[in-house]
């Protein structure tokens, strides 16, 4: 009870604190902006030692994910006193992701321990070179080889401080998967990458350092499929709408090809232990901050970026599922099947109460198919408490509701709503409204947004 009492003080203060103000959002399905890469489909799984629940499991399974990340942590493969591999340590943490994902991007580590002298270089290397193989043999759907994780984090990688000393160890990485790539006589061959940086930088920050040791690189095999880092920020999510084009514009300064992909390795609203509040305020600002940070990620700001993550081991606000209760989602995993949901053509939709300089307020992602419209708002306020009363003007419906009276479906993530902290509510993602309009062009609907709530507008026929 007394746990109870604590949620409703604090959604009865939050509600106080907001005020409603009118926004309209517009979408116009006869304004295509192409495809897309959808967003919910990639993901990290973090635990290598301990698979997620069966219903969890299940639960992951229904994002139909593209591309999982996952970690080969040294001392979990490999004995170093032994100078022995452990490989079936990871099997079942693999044996679960390779099926949950049609590839898998992997991340091999180990340079913690090398520069701390518990392994030589050589033997490290040699290591990691057969691990890769043994994995790769065994996982098939191993595609994509990262290159370390986090080499600037300060805390825990303070030994690889600059960029020239993470290449000693990505030149071998590059090798490696060309070894790999000839032992198993692979028809499509690994793909490597890195430097898994902690953020995108500077023009003379870490990870363009590394493109310029990638450059002065005289190897002539060498290799760079895409560049990856992970961006943390719940202020901004507007910032990464511009990653890509200023990575390439790092890239033509260095005579690289423009066009390697860019990748959000790891991407969320806080960086290791932190957070804005309560873990209850937090894990909705969770869901709508995925949905902001979609917004640019899908609209071009990169080729890929990952969600972090399953099951964070220490900071629950970050996690697809609540711990100690398999099956059962939280907020922000409502949020990622949502952008699941969305259909395959990008349209026009444009909101009157967004900051554009900050990617904070009211905004709204519009897609369609041969089938119909669906579209993804969202009231992403971080720390602030402002509510809006949208009223959603879609116009041009397409051919496929033309002369249709069209169904109207609305789920719903907030405060009372697919939220496991509310003692009425479902924790799954819950349709709150079905209505019916005349055949009709355009559709006009009103509808009450609180601060960091979530929407999704289904718009199909109503003989279907």
């Amino acid at each position: 009870m007394r746990q109870f009492n604590r949620f409703f003080a604090t959604i009865l203060a939050f509600t106080a604190a907001s005020s409603s103000v009118a926004a309209t959002i517009e979408v116009d399905a006869a304004n295509e902006l192409g495809t897309f890469f959808n967003y919910g489909r990639y993901h990290n799984m973090a635990s290598s030692t301990s698979p997620e629940g069966a219903e969890d499991a299940a639960l992951l399974k229904r994002l139909d994910c593209e591309i999982i990340r996952v970690r080969f942590k040294i001392p979990e493969w490999y004995d170093m006193e032994e100078g022995k591999p452990t490989y079936s340590n990871l099997y079942p943490y693999l044996d679960q992701a390779s099926q949950l994902t049609e590839e898998i991007f992997a991340i091999f580590d180990g340079d913690d321990e090398v520069e701390a002298g518990e392994i030589e270089f050589s033997e490290w290397r040699s290591a990691t070179r057969a691990a890769i193989e043994h994995y790769v043999e065994k996982y098939p759907n191993i595609r994509y080889i990262g290159a370390l994780n986090e080499p600037d984090h300060r805390s825990t990688h303070s030994q690889l401080d600059t960029p020239a000393k993470y290449y000693r160890y990505y030149k071998e990485f590059y090798k490696m998967t060309r070894e790999v790539d000839a032992a198993l006589q692979l028809e499509v061959p690994l793909e490597v990458g890195g430097p898994n940086a902690t953020r995108m930088g500077e023009s003379n920050g870490y990870l363009a350092g590394f493109l310029t040791e990638f450059v002065n690189d005289p190897s002539e095999d060498k290799q760079l499929d895409f560049i990856s880092y992970h961006r943390y920020n719940p202020e901004l999510p507007s910032a990464v709408a511009h990653d890509k084009a200023t990575i390439q514009d790092w890239l033509r300064e260095r005579n690289m090809d423009p066009s390697i992909p860019i990748w959000v390795a790891e991407t969320g609203l806080w960086f290791g232990a932190r957070s804005s509040g309560t873990l209850v305020e937090d894990q909705l600002r969770q869901a709508a901050g995925t949905a902001a940070y979609g917004y640019y990620y899908m609209g071009g700001g990169v080729d890929l970026a990952y969600h972090w993550v399953n099951d964070h081991p220490t900071n629950a606000r970050k996690d697809l599922f609540v711990d100690g209760r398999d099956g059962v989602p939280t907020p922000f995993y409502n949020a990622v099947e949502m952008q699941t949901m969305l259909k395959e053509t990008r349209i026009f939709a444009r909101s009157s109460e967004i900051d554009p300089s900050t990617g904070i307020g009211l905004n709204a992602f519009g897609t369609m198919d041969e089938e119909g419209v669906t579209v993804m708002v969202w009231n992403y306020q971080h720390t602030g408490t402002q509510g809006h009363d949208v009223t959603l003007k879609i116009a041009n419906l397409p051919v496929a509701l033309a002369g249709k009276d069209v169904r109207v479906e609305k789920r719903l993530i907030d405060e009372f709503h697919s939220n496991h902290n509310h003692p009425d509510a479902s924790p799954h993602l819950t349709k709150v409204s079905s209505e019916v309009y005349p055949a009709t062009d355009s559709i006009e609907l009103t509808f009450d947004l609180s601060a960091n709530a979530v929407c999704l507008l289904q718009f199909t026929s109503a003989e279907m």
